[in-house]
């Protein structure tokens, strides 16, 4: 049936030439706006990236958009950022902003807002915050949910993202073990906005449960300085939050723990992105990696995924 269309359609364009000819596109489509290349910023000397990243903050075309140098992994420099209201046709200046990476008394602190999303229900712009942690020598990633009333001008309070018994942050005791050793996780790579109005984001770097099997049995190297070689911060959670208007706050729920062990993926699963499928599941897909693995482990560099039917766990 299909080869046989086919024939009739390459019959009728033979017996009617003048068909074949066409106006090309852009002579059909009229331009809606004229786009131009120019540099946003060149790297001031070798050796030095420029790290940019730009995302909407608004409802209706609000955008922001940051630059800074990168000399170091994971270190960026510099930050300044600049706004548009009509979805980038037209930009502020550039103004400074506080700097990423500080270092207090000898203790590096990253604190940074990454990904992020406007949610019509809370009428907010939320976004998850990384603090982490480099005490005596080994890093702690704790995430926190932030929201902004003003398209990130400004920011409410954190609020830690909880899936085990903890010590919530407590500036005035910021080293707690309790607080250390407990909830950690890095930051996820989208925040996404389900059907239903819920927000779904998936955390990494969590730990495993402490009766899971031992999840480093190899004794692999973990692939991130200043990481137990244990592996038991290597799983994955995906959280579901709702908003309520009574507390004025996001009310989390997190799913069981998800894990492979150092000789699937040395760093864990990694960098998780998370959507709904049309039928209501949820999909979260991770990074693995092979760094510090042996040929013998047969483990190139994967995608893996999880899926949950019921919604939250």
């Amino acid at each position: 049936m299909i080869v046989r269309s086919l024939v009739l359609v390459l019959g009728a364009l033979s017996i009617f030439p003048g068909n074949v000819a066409a106006e090309a596109p852009w002579e059909v489509n009229t331009p809606i706006c004229t786009v131009k290349r120019e540099l946003c910023q060149s790297h001031p000397k070798p050796r030095v990236a420029v790290f940019v990243s730009q995302r909407y903050v608004g409802p209706a075309g609000q955008l922001e958009e940051t630059v800074s140098f990168m000399a170091k992994s994971d270190t960026p420099y510099k930050p300044k950022r600049r706004r548009s209201s009509d979805n980038g046709r037209t930009w502020s200046v550039f103004e400074p902003i506080p700097e990423i990476v500080t270092h207090v008394n000898g203790t590096r602190i990253c604190w940074t807002p990454l990904p992020m999303i406007y949610d019509p229900s809370s009428k907010a712009l939320v976004a998850v915050w990384l603090r982490q942690t480099k005490h005596k020598g080994t890093y702690y990633n704790h995430c926190f949910i932030r929201l902004s009333r003003d398209f990130g001008h400004t920011w409410g309070e954190p609020q830690l993202l909880h899936y085990e018994e903890g010590a919530d942050f407590d500036p005035k005791d910021p080293f707690n073990p309790d607080f250390l050793n407990h909830n950690v996780a890095y930051f996820p790579t989208n925040l996404y906005l389900r059907r239903d109005g819920s927000l779904l984001l998936s955390l990494s770097c969590c730990n495993v449960p402490d009766d899971a099997p031992d999840l480093n049995p190899q004794n692999i190297r973990p692939g991130f300085k200043g990481v137990p070689a244990h592996g038991r911060n290597g799983g994955a959670i995906t959280c579901v939050g709702r908003w309520d208007a009574d507390s004025d706050q996001y009310t989390w729920t997190a799913s069981n723990v998800v894990w492979v062990p150092r000789h699937v993926s040395s760093r864990g699963l990694s960098e998780p992105t998370a959507a709904e499928l049309v039928d209501g599941r949820l999909l979260t897909i991770y990074r693995c990696s092979n760094v510090y693995l042996k040929p013998e482990h047969h483990q190139p560099g994967r995608k893996r995924y999880s899926i949950s039917t019921d919604g939250d766990q």
